[in-house]
């Protein structure tokens, strides 16, 4: 393959973007991701403070119950320890 061949393999996926409504979704949708990132990294290190032996189970629920509430919320407080 010759330089110029490389170089526009390389740059082709991008000419979309030369639309500029096209390349400000896309770059919104790239923050959005990178928010959503720190989101769950935030919530990890929320959850190792927390419950230092016990953030993997603190991570594993569900953020919206689904079902039975009480059942969720019961289950919260025992992952806390805090009284059933």
């Amino acid at each position: 393959m010759t330089y110029k061949k490389v170089i526009q393999a390389f740059t082709d996926p991008f000419k979309a973007l030369q639309n500029r409504v096209f390349a400000t979704l896309y770059f919104a949708q790239t923050v959005s991701l990178l928010g959503d990132a720190f989101t769950w990294v935030g919530l990890a290190l929320l959850s190792y403070q927390f419950g230092n032996e016990r953030s993997a189970l603190i991570l594993s629920f569900r953020p919206y119950p689904s079902g039975n509430c009480i059942y969720y919320i019961l289950s919260i407080r025992r992952c806390f320890g805090g009284p059933d």
